[in-house]
């Protein structure tokens, strides 16, 4: 199947870039109160751009995923750069140019396939333009009536479209029947903006109740997944399992002591690290070996960024920023497996 060539270029340029941020979290790079640049170019830059790679593709637009493919690329370098001068105004220019370009995503979105998987993409077209609106009003407004809009609420709403693609990749393994897809859509779906809603109207028991059911959710895939052959989709699963349960208790330590930071950023960090980062790899990694050990590396760097949070010793940032680079050097490999190879012969 031909695929986004640039746009996959851009995913590594956005893995590369993300990791590098991470080293940096002084007030230039702070855009407000629990935002910087880095969880910024991380939602924007390599989710959006893992989303797009994914679901911009010959079948799914024929007629037009070349043209889609350079305009997503140039609007995201645009974007970026405009993250990083932190200009409102420009922020917010580029990011309704970019809601008006999702719009042809949903118009144009006509594949030769039914079913359940149309269904899942055809649902993250739809979110991701109601994602751009509210990333434009809580850039310029904290208020949209009685409910309270935060900028950082952004990263569960951009983190959703990326997931239900890789929900409607992976769901594919586990021989789920039509009623189980369409339950397990309707609570995923359903979950997800209830717990947003909760979030903007300041209502944690509500929170609390969508967490729960959607981690039930997953709890069902996991177990699942125990089932088949596939065995990187059951850890995958297990990565997305941690993240629920992570999500949970810091919703459950708000009653307590206003929310625990720490476990808030093993959160974000399990779902970026253990669901996205590893997912898209099982996607675009085809060679087994190279899978196993761009996703072992990836899994180190997890597990010493956790202790980072966990011990606030750099150090551990450190060893976790090392084994981040070395995946993606890894994974650069193989995307370029044609090209490096001729490079080294003309030296």
């Amino acid at each position: 199947m031909e695929d986004s060539v640039m746009l996959r270029k851009l995913f590594l340029f956005y893995f590369f870039l993300t990791a590098l941020t991470a080293l940096f979290y002084n007030d230039y790079f702070r855009v407000t109160d629990g935002v910087y640049i880095h969880g910024l170019i991380g939602i924007l830059g390599f989710a959006l751009t893992g989303y797009f790679t994914v679901v911009i593709n010959k079948r799914n637009f024929p007629s037009i995923y070349k043209e889609l493919d350079k305009i997503y690329f140039y609007l995201s370098i645009l974007l970026t750069l405009a993250v990083f001068i932190k200009n409102t105004v420009l922020i917010s220019i580029i990011s309704v140019i970019f809601m008006f370009f999702s719009i042809p995503l949903l118009l144009r979105f006509n594949p030769p396939f039914i079913g359940l998987e149309k269904f899942f993409i055809k649902s993250s077209f739809i979110i991701l333009i109601l994602d751009w609106l509210y990333f434009v009003y809580s850039l310029n407004f904290d208020h949209f009536f009685m409910m309270k809009t935060k900028l950082s609420y952004n990263y569960l709403s951009f983190s959703f479209p990326l997931s239900l693609i890789l929900f409607s990749e992976f769901v594919k393994f586990l021989k789920l029947k039509r009623g189980e897809v369409v339950l397990s859509v309707f609570f995923l779906v359903g979950g997800v903006l209830i717990l947003f809603f909760g979030m903007l109207l300041q209502m944690k028991i509500v929170e609390i109740l969508s967490a729960i059911i959607l981690l039930g959710l997953i709890v069902y895939y996991f177990i699942k997944s125990g089932y088949i052959k596939e065995k990187y989709l059951f850890f995958n699963f297990m990565g997305l399992l941690l993240t629920g349960i992570f999500g949970l208790w810091y919703l459950l330590t708000v009653f307590k002591m206003g929310g625990d930071r720490v476990i808030l950023l093993l959160h974000a960090h399990f779902a970026h690290y253990a669901w996205a980062t590893y997912g898209l790899f099982l996607l675009f990694i085809k060679n087994k070996k190279l899978r196993f050990y761009t996703i072992l590396l990836l899994m180190i760097s997890l597990l010493f960024i956790s202790v980072y949070f966990t011990l606030n010793n750099r150090l551990f940032l450190y060893f976790s920023f090392i084994f981040f680079i070395i995946s993606g050097i890894i994974y650069m490999l193989y995307q370029f497996r044609g090209v490096i190879p001729w490079m080294l012969k003309r030296s």
